[in-house]
């Protein structure tokens, strides 16, 4: 049965290949995605992207990659979109581990702690000893106080040379490229990505991009925890990533104001809000 599937899956990713000159673009490869995000249950690709992640399940199954303890993550920043990831590594706690969650607002930190029983801290000095022992450190906090932030996290990090763990960086920020982060943070492995709204779903859409030394098993579990939230797409040019921001980053919420003026036209035309939504 795994061999079927395997043949399957190197079928639909020649098909893959075979399309990937059609003019579709990234807007046409989300819309795609969105008509494929789960497998189906006879296991049979049905288009590239089906083929895709019965490939990678293929990989990650344990006849093909030996076990490994859990990725430890932490976060810096706690809000909305924090929230979101959170939510689902504490949905696979055999490939993540959430260690802690840095976040200035007492309200959010007891959010956080309750609806999940993670640690948070209300500062990164408090969180130092979790900083130095992560795997992954996602940022997640506004883009207007990210040099602070940032210069935070470097004081309490030792230097490259003297780290126990290869430390990668994952940041959610909206137009901060890559070399800021490196040089902000002092951390030489940096993935930079663009979640959007629907995240807090688990029905998002990530781009995302990588730079330095970043391993294929590294690769792999930067999209793993990106299909947390919904579906992802790696991209090698960073440029694309402002492109994204606007697309995919934005776009949403005019599929929302959308709504929002239907509902409205209901209401005028003397339907109660209730049932125009």
């Amino acid at each position: 049965a795994v061999a079927r599937r395997a043949a399957l899956a190197r079928g639909g990713a020649a098909a893959g290949r075979r399309t990937a000159a059609a003019p579709w673009g990234l807007a046409g490869k989300t819309a795609l995605r969105a008509l494929s995000t789960t497998i189906p249950a006879d296991g049979i690709a049905r288009n590239p992207m089906q083929a895709a992640r019965i490939a990678r399940q293929l990989s990650d199954s344990p006849q093909h990659s030996k076990p490994e303890a859990p990725m430890s993550v932490t976060f810096v920043g706690g809000g909305k979109m924090a929230e979101a990831i959170i939510g689902g590594l504490v949905k696979n706690p055999a490939s993540f581990k959430v260690t802690g969650a840095v976040d200035i607002n007492r309200k959010r930190r007891a959010h956080l702690d309750r609806e999940y029983g993670i640690k948070t801290f209300e500062s990164v000095q408090d969180a130092k000893e979790c900083l130095r022992e992560t795997d992954l450190l996602v940022v997640a906090i506004k883009p207007q106080v990210a040099n602070k932030v940032f210069a935070e996290v470097r004081s309490v990090l030792p230097a490259p040379e003297d780290r126990e763990r290869d430390l990668t960086a994952i940041s959610i920020l909206a137009g901060i490229p890559i070399k800021k982060l490196r040089d902000g943070l002092g951390i030489d492995s940096i993935c930079r990505s663009m979640p959007n709204t629907p995240a807090q779903a688990q029905a998002g859409m990530t781009v995302w991009t990588t730079s330095g030394p970043i391993s294929p098993d590294r690769r792999r579990a930067l999209a793993n925890l990106f299909e947390v939230i919904g579906e992802e797409e790696y991209v090698s040019d960073e440029d694309l990533l402002d492109a994204s921001t606007a697309l995919s980053g934005s776009g949403p919420a005019y599929f929302l104001m959308t709504m929002e003026a239907l509902i409205d036209s209901g209401v005028h035309m003397g339907l109660s809000r209730d049932l125009a939504t």
